[in-house]
């Protein structure tokens, strides 16, 4: 008799070789086991013991046919419920939340090197933000935060930032592939990708962005340009989820385009023009952005 436990919808096989790619290797033996008999002998464990049911909601419906529970223990947890009685600052917490960064300047830049990896200055500047709201209002400890975002570049700046206080050196930032398996209580993604081109690159792997999803307990917050993510299916309906959750901050979205979103009609949605991601016509604008995250 053999069992096999694992998740085939996490992260994909890293394959380096076009030719073993054409020959079927990107394919797993775990993948393929399902396709040919998944209803016969598969069994899904439904619940799950790490996050709030809010952040859990979409992995769930777009991932798993909608068969995820969270445990009682972990479904209603916020940070909240990590202060100690006697300290004063927050009376709420956020549990999900969707950063727009679209007309404010933070553009993806690339390594003139040979990994010619991606990184976003912006992206960097406003995870700092964020680290020192979330560890001063929040109290919370470096070792329950985390940084998850795709690139190795964007890695080695953000821990550039987060090194200039020498208290977060606990913090940990690495790749979607080094967080596989793990969790903190607050997790902040930085998606990188703000082009022109509209180019979300592999962004739009949705095993990767699974894994990047579920990896907090109690809060989830997403750096991004809605102008790239909705030229990705899987992506648009979590746009679409977090407004839904009146989780999304940002530029203003238009009302018909915000209606759209909600009922499902995800193709063909164009919230601004692909040009304007950037700044092309005029570097120095602000654009449509009325928020100042610094």
């Amino acid at each position: 008799k053999t069992v096999f436990a694992g998740d085939h919808l996490q992260l994909p096989p890293t394959i380096k070789s076009k030719e073993a790619d054409k020959k079927g290797l990107s394919v797993t033996l775990f993948d393929r086991l399902m396709k040919l008999y998944e209803k016969d002998f598969s069994q899904i464990l439904r619940t799950q013991y790490r996050m709030n049911k809010q952040i859990m909601e979409w992995s769930s419906k777009e991932v798993y046919q909608g068969k995820l529970i969270a445990d009682s223990s972990v479904a209603d947890h916020t940070l909240l419920d990590l202060l100690d009685k006697d300290h004063k600052g927050a009376e709420d917490a956020p549990v999900l939340m969707l950063m727009d960064t679209a007309g404010c300047q933070m553009g993806e830049s690339v390594n003139q090197d040979e990994s010619q990896s991606k990184y976003n200055v912006g992206e960097a500047d406003l995870v700092r933000v964020l680290l020192k709201e979330l560890i001063e209002t929040y109290n919370l400890k470096p070792s329950d935060v985390g940084i998850i975002t795709p690139y190795n570049a964007q890695v080695d700046l953000i821990r550039q930032e987060r090194d200039k206080e020498p208290s977060w050196r606990g913090i940990e930032c690495s790749t979607v592939d080094g967080f596989q398996g793990r969790e903190k209580e607050a997790i902040i993604i930085s998606m990188v990708r703000s082009n022109p081109d509209g180019n979300v690159g592999f962004l739009g792997e949705f095993r990767r962005m699974n894994v990047a999803v579920t990896r907090a307990k109690a809060l989830l917050i997403i750096i991004g340009n809605p102008d790239i993510l909705i030229r990705d299916s899987h992506w648009a309906t979590l746009l679409s989820y977090c407004l839904s959750k009146n989780s999304y901050q940002g530029c203003p979205i238009d009302q018909e385009v915000k209606d759209q979103l909600l009922s499902g009609e995800i193709e063909n949605v164009e919230l601004l023009k692909p040009q304007a991601v950037l700044g092309k016509d005029d570097p120095d604008s602000e654009l449509f952005c009325d928020k100042e995250f610094r």
